[in-house]
């Protein structure tokens, strides 16, 4: 009895071994609790809109960088007044006569089979959305990035991407501190020569390739940016040298005070046709004195609402759709995965349809206290971006700055949320700096960096391109030549400015307005971006 007892006891003794109950090395686990705030965030876009986005927010650790450049200036004419003049200019079937001095036109439209753009819908409805957002603006790890780009398979990142570091280290390796070598061998066209009439020309919408012609969208207007009387207009051909007049798409039709403006959004080809985004802003009566003048630096209100119209056939166009009230937006594209992407400011939309329609958008908009943390850190302004992806999957907002530098926002989930904004080492003149991925992956830069020189002076026109996305170590200079304005007016200026690009049977075209007068662009070979 006594030697089974024993043989139990010892049986028990080995059974604890597989049961666990000899002590092991085990993973602590630390749960971090934070506390969620609901706020209701205004877009930057335009003092008064009908779109308001709940955001709710995760706060993080916050870090502080004070950068101390000294900004520069810019200075303008406060009060425009047009000349009294009566003209009469007929121009893709729609006659306008005009008294110019008080910027108020009684239009007569006539619509044709080739365009019935020049209808406006009124806006009716207001549109609301509710988005979580969760900041990661100081994640520090030492993971591994999930993912790394394949050009033989471009849409092969998946997501959420872990980073490698915060994101005030990321930004501070994205640069561009290299002076070009090399000018790009190039062919260039000035579009449009300068019209007194209309001495005006800027805001490139877009440049796309469709049914056998090239189609540059831009805005003109009277005198100078954003006011009233500015219109929509396109130009066409089909050998890329020679070039139509302007055609109007969308005109300026009388508003609640004045002329309505008009700017062009983004233009883009999907699904066999070509879209033709653009804004109606009308001003309100502070903007105009007794006389019907305008003045720009006026306090007052400004609406904006936003439509689309398209054509199938290059010729005849759609009847427009109101799309959005929240402003305009740049730059639609799709991104390495397929995901078309366009930004403005501190926001960005997203859509996953194989035509994006511009009213079920997702957007994404930055968290007050983010977007506040932000301009607070700058010190300055933090306004219009530009978005492209780095090769290993990271979708970078780089935000234009007036320190001599871009910001940069980082997202790890395929743009569906960002962290806040932190300064880069890339080098810019105060102006739009805008990115694109070339077919291969790579990411193309284009602007004007930093220099002692007026704000106003955007040269010269350089291209960079980055074999990973951070390091932009390649430069060539795209554009040099000096232009001479012609005339004078409200925010006129920069040799070159907001460029918009396109892929096309081997070249790499760039668009943009010269000194806010005249339209041009430059093609050059893929081929010869050497990186």
């Amino acid at each position: 009895m006594k030697h089974s007892v024993l043989t139990m006891v010892a049986l028990l003794a080995l059974l604890a071994v597989p049961l666990g109950c000899t002590p092991q090395n085990t993973p602590s686990v630390t749960t971090t609790t934070t506390s969620e705030s609901t706020t209701t965030t205004t877009l930057e876009s335009s003092p008064s809109h009908e779109t308001t986005t709940t955001v709710k927010s995760v706060s993080t650790a916050k870090s502080t960088t004070t950068v101390t450049t000294a900004a520069d200036k810019t200075t303008a004419s406060s009060t425009v007044t047009k000349p009294q003049t009566t003209t009469t200019k007929t121009t893709a079937a729609t006659s306008t006569s005009a008294t110019t001095n008080k910027k108020t036109t009684t239009a007569t439209t006539t619509t044709t089979t080739k365009t019935v753009a020049s209808e406006i819908l009124s806006p009716s409805q207001s549109t609301s959305s509710s988005r979580r957002t969760v900041s990661t603006k100081s994640r520090t790890t030492t993971t591994t990035p999930t993912t790394v780009y394949d050009p033989n398979n471009p849409f092969a990142i998946s997501y959420p991407i872990t980073p490698s570091m915060s994101i005030e280290d990321s930004s501070k390796r994205i640069h561009n501190n290299v002076k070009p070598t090399k000018k790009l061998d190039s062919d260039v066209v000035q579009i449009t020569d300068f019209d007194p009439e209309y001495a005006f020309a800027h805001h490139p919408g877009g440049f796309e390739y469709f049914k056998g012609k090239f189609y540059a969208a831009f805005s003109r207007g009277y005198t100078g940016e954003d006011m009233p009387g500015q219109q929509a207009v396109l130009c066409t051909s089909e050998d890329f040298y020679h070039w139509s007049e302007p055609q109007v798409i969308v005109p300026a039709t009388q508003g609640a005070y004045g002329e309505t403006c008009v700017g062009p959004g983004p233009m883009y080809v999907a699904g066999g046709k070509l879209f033709y985004t653009y804004g109606v802003s009308d001003y309100s009566k502070e903007y105009f004195d007794a006389n019907g003048n305008f003045n720009p630096r006026a306090k007052g209100t400004r609406t904006d609402t936003m439509y689309r119209i398209y054509t199938e056939d290059g010729v005849t166009w759609s009847k427009p759709q109101r799309i959005s009230s929240i402003g305009m937006n740049y730059y639609l594209r799709k991104n390495l995965t397929g995901r078309w992407m366009s930004c403005y400011g501190s926001w960005l939309h997203r859509s996953d349809a194989e035509i994006p329609d511009g009213v079920t958008w997702n957007y994404y908009v930055m968290p007050t206290e983010m977007r506040n943390n932000s301009q607070k850190r700058n010190g300055g302004t933090l306004h219009e971006s530009s978005w492209y992806q780095s090769l290993d999957g990271v979708v970078h907002l780089m935000i234009r700055s007036d320190k001599g530098y871009l910001w940069n926002a980082e997202s790890y989930d395929n743009g569906e949320s960002f962290t806040e904004f932190y300064p880069t080492n890339f080098s810019s003149k105060n102006t739009q700096f805008n990115f694109y991925n070339l077919p291969d992956g790579r990411p193309i830069a284009v602007g004007s960096p930093a220099s002692s020189t007026s704000v106003w002076d955007m040269w010269p026109l350089n291209l960079y391109v980055s074999n990973d996305g951070y390091n932009f170590d390649t430069a060539y200079i795209l554009r040099d030549e000096r232009y001479t304005m012609r005339q004078t007016g409200y925010s006129k200026g920069g040799e070159y400015a907001y460029m918009k690009f396109l892929v096309h049977d081997g070249y790499f075209y760039v668009f943009y307005s010269k000194m806010k007068e005249v339209m041009e662009v430059t093609r050059v070979k893929i081929s010869d971006l050497k990186s």
